[in-house]
């Protein structure tokens, strides 16, 4: 017997694939033997195994004996020669994961014949990983069947365990009251019975969805009051309960890779342990115990839940994988909805198969992007990001990931400023109520630049200079540094009103603060005493703490960029003051008032007075809720003043992302909501000729492009002003290379 297990190639020309036989035998416990070998894709009968790899450093392997039968040719010339061997023996280590899998859908009397990735392809062979990758949609859309592997883990607590397996075991009692409930229409077709789970589970669908509303939600509701009225009397809805929300955390809904393997699956059945059960039922009691756990919004933010013990949604992607495929979903489409998927997110051990997991949901198949191991990240998700770009898909340019570390290793001379960071989705500030950009339309094409050492693609997209970056203030994180906000809020971006300061947030020294703000206050004359301010360090009286240390000190870091940035008559101070108090999100109805309602928002005494949330004279709401909008934001972001480019040089204030610089030219793009803060890069001293391409600029230092630093919220030309036709000075057009 051979130790040493080795491939043999498929043939690429009859789109081979390898399928594993589980050979029969009379109990759990005896060793696992199967056989590998060669087959046509579609000319063989043969069910899929979808499960977790699991962390493969720190796995239990187990072993199994393998007989490689060899390809038909090799066996053909065997025959017609001397030797007479037609199969190898091997012994091989596989994962535990793996192994409990094929022991659970082996049989006693017959083969089971399976396909399953890590032993049917060669995942050291990185071009034969790629094109049997491509054929994936089709080996699960062609399997009779997929097996859903849930677990258990080899370590798995036993308690744990044993609450999953009461989740499959309370799938016939749902059945069954289904069925007594008269609510057998819920899974008439696929599409219904998505609908009914989506109104279930509390949630919107997604758009390939065309929901019932109003009508759906009300035949959901009373479904899910009966099913629930009647788990109770039986004493089993708290049971029902608790094991839904421990198998919602299962790893298995985690991965990337389920999208494509429950969606392209003609029937589908998830196992744990001993325990199955019908997908449809199992989705099914998910989302009927859904909404009883989604409890906090605040948690909306975080990129994953794995810190908290609560209900998991992921498993709705199985819901939105199956109606993709069954809608026959574009690439451009499914890229887009993964794009806006909110946390917590799916991953991959592979960030680049974040990406590639989502090519066989595709109804038109990987357009433009193909399954590239021998390539590094950069290229699916540039690739990915272009397809979004050429598809008019232009929110993607407006990313807004502050603090948020990458997964992966991109290098800034491979990775275009362009493309996004899929490894970061799921934590975003969103600009879609804005409309920079008016009525425009995006016209975007891509080149690559000739003679650059690393080969880059540029992006080439029209726009309205808006002007130059003169003067910055203090960023977002320097100022919650400075009041001593903790480690959480930089990641999260959340703030919760209700939690007085954490004894385990960074200690700062309050009369640092204190006197800081005691010459500012008596600058503005604004009257205050130590009492006051300390009093926001006082449970009873306003809960958010230190937010109101952050809050004096934002709106003062805006009046003192205010008065150092604007010279001119006194219209253009009004007007200045309307874009400090549009920043500080005070409603419009305010902004008449000026420099009074700016003096009485940092004042202690108002800021103290809406604990109750009663309203001030003048303003027209509890100032903590101000709070709250003005530090959602101004999360990630500095404020900035610009000068206007033209002949109106006219100023703007506004915030930029926290790496904007002075001298940083901010653009207002056709097609993008919002303006995008650039900064030159200068091409290679050797390059000097491009020929004939002309949107390379050229200046006394040489030829240059852009990097795209982040999206901007500037004041006057959030709501596409600048396209107003009654305007005079329009600014300056142009095409602009994007790198």
């Amino acid at each position: 017997m051979s130790t040493e297990f080795k491939y043999h190639p498929l043939d690429r020309t009859r789109s081979e694939i390898r399928l594993l036989e589980i050979m029969p035998a009379y109990g759990r416990s005896l060793p696992l033997k199967c056989t590998i070998r060669h087959t046509a894709l579609g000319s063989s009968t043969y069910r899929c195994l979808s499960y977790v790899w699991g962390d493969q450093n720190n796995d239990v392997k187990s072993r199994i004996a393998i007989t490689y039968k060899k390809p038909i040719l090799e066996r053909l010339k065997l025959r017609t020669g001397h030797q007479s061997s037609e199969s190898e023996n091997f012994r091989l280590e596989i994962g535990s994961s793996l192994a409990a899998a094929l022991v659970h859908l082996r049989r006693k009397h017959k083969r089971v014949t399976i396909w399953a990735d890590a032993l049917c392809i060669n995942q050291q062979d990185d071009e034969e990983k790629n094109w049997q990758v491509e054929l994936m949609t089709e080996i699960y859309s062609t399997a009779t069947h997929v097996h859903a592997w849930l677990g258990p883990r080899f370590d798995d607590d036993a308690d744990d365990v044993s609450t999953i397996c009461d989740a499959f075991k309370l799938v016939p009692t749902v059945a069954g009251l289904l069925r007594r409930s008269n609510s057998a229409q819920t899974f008439a077709d696929e599409t219904s019975w998505s609908k009914a789970c989506f109104s279930l589970a509390n949630t919107n669908p997604p758009s390939t969805i065309q929901h019932g509303g109003n009508k759906d939600r009300s035949s959901s509701n009373t479904i899910s009051h009966e099913l629930r009225e009647a788990l109770t009397s039986k004493g089993a809805w708290g049971r029902f309960l608790s094991a839904f929300n421990k198998l919602s955390q299962s790893e298995y809904f985690q991965r990337m890779w389920i999208l494509q393997e429950t969606g392209r699956a003609r029937d589908l059945t998830f196992h744990y342990a001993e325990q199955k059960a019908p997908y449809k039922l199992l989705l099914f009691c998910l989302c009927l115990a859904r909404p009883f756990w989604a409890l906090n919004d605040n948690l909306a933010n975080l990129r994953t839940s794995s810190f908290f013990s609560r209900f998991d949604p992921r498993f709705l992607t199985c819901l939105t994988a199956r109606m993709n495929c069954d809608k026959n979903c574009t690439l451009a489409e499914v890229l887009q909805l993964a794009y806006l998927q909110p946390p917590p997110l799916l991953n991959a051990s592979d960030p680049r198969d974040i990406i590639y997991a989502l090519l066989g949901v595709a109804s038109d198949g990987p357009i433009g992007i193909k399954a590239r191991y021998e390539l590094g990240v950069e290229y699916p998700y540039a690739s990915a990001t272009r397809l979004l770009l050429s598809e008019g898909f232009t929110d993607i340019l407006l990313s807004f990931k502050p603090y948020m570390s990458s997964e992966v290793d991109l290098s800034a001379e491979t990775f275009p400023s362009w493309a996004f960071d899929w490894s970061t989705r799921g934590v975003s500030t969103s600009f879609d109520k804005s409309k920079a950009c008016g009525d425009t339309k995006p016209a975007i094409s891509f080149r690559e630049l000739p003679g650059l050492e690393h080969k880059k693609e540029m992006m080439v997209i029209r726009g309205y200079r808006l002007g130059y970056v003169t003067k910055t203030g203090d960023s977002f994180s320097r100022v919650g540094t400075t009041v001593g906000f903790g480690k959480h809020i930089f990641p999260t971006g959340t703030i919760n009103m209700e939690s007085p300061p954490s004894s385990n947030e960074t200690q700062i020294s309050l009369s640092l603060v204190f006197d800081h703000l005691r010459q500012q206050y008596h600058h503005l004359n604004v009257n205050h005493t130590l009492t006051d301010t300390e009093t926001f360090f006082n449970e009873s009286a306003w809960p958010i703490g230190r937010y109101g240390l952050w809050w004096i000190k934002w709106v003062l870091g805006l009046w003192n960029l205010l008065t150092t940035h604007i010279h001119g008559q006194k219209e253009d101070v009004k007007d200045a003051l309307k874009s400090v108090l549009e920043l500080l999100s005070v409603p419009q109805e305010d902004h008449h008032k000026g420099y009074s309602i700016l003096h009485e928002l940092i004042s202690p005494q108002a800021l103290l007075s809406s604990v109750s949330h009663s309203t001030s004279p003048h303003h027209q709401e509890p100032v903590n809720i101000t709070v709250q909008r003005a530090f959602r934001s101004a999360y990630g972001m500095r404020p900035v003043a610009l000068n206007g480019i033209g002949g109106h040089g006219k100023r703007y204030l506004g915030y930029g992302p926290e790496p904007t610089e002075e001298g940083d030219e901010v653009v207002v793009f056709e097609g993008v909501k919002a303006p995008l803060v650039l900064r030159k890069a200068r091409l290679s001293p050797e390059i000097t000729t491009i020929g004939s391409y002309l949107d390379v600029a050229y200046d006394a230092e040489g030829y240059y492009y852009y990097k795209i630093i982040g999206p901007a919220y500037i004041c006057g030309v959030m709501e596409g002003q600048l396209f107003n036709d009654t305007i005079q000075d329009q600014p300056a057009t142009g095409s602009f290379l994007i790198g």
